[in-house]
């Protein structure tokens, strides 16, 4: 059985952290620099950006820690492909947590590296765990 981790259990996660306005700010900025040209020009690059931005912690060089919902990460991508009323087009439109190298090895490049969250089944009820339920079983 999995419990919610102390804060000196390593980095942060789904638990909380340290994830700062500016950690945000800098991610996204490092973001439209590595990929944003990809991402305005090819939709299955924006659609691998979403999926490498939801339910994934991203670590920044300095020790910056970011993590996203699906409707953040939505938001983020159709920004950059300069139509953030679009949004939506972009939410589940990958499978989550899903980062692909065409993102990751550019973002490396810079000293962004990822995890997945750790998710833990009493906290978040999902069809893919045991005991959880769905219609018309």
């Amino acid at each position: 059985m999995t419990s919610e981790p102390d804060d000196d259990d390593g980095p942060p996660g789904v638990w909380g952290g340290l994830q700062t306005e500016e950690g945000r700010a800098l991610f996204e900025m490092t973001v439209d620099l590595q990929l944003g040209d990809l991402v305005r020009r090819d939709r299955v690059a924006a659609s691998e950006l979403w999926s490498a931005m939801a339910n994934i912690d991203w670590h920044g060089p300095d020790g910056e820690f970011v993590g996203y919902t699906f409707r953040e990460a939505a938001a983020i991508v159709a920004g950059l492909r300069g139509d953030a009323d679009a949004y939506l087009d972009w939410y589940c439109s990958n499978p989550d947590a899903v980062v692909s190298a065409r993102i990751a090895e550019p973002m490396a490049e810079v000293g962004w590296t990822w995890s997945e969250i750790e998710q833990v089944p009493e906290k978040r009820p999902h069809s893919r765990y045991p005991g959880s339920r769905r219609r018309g079983r």
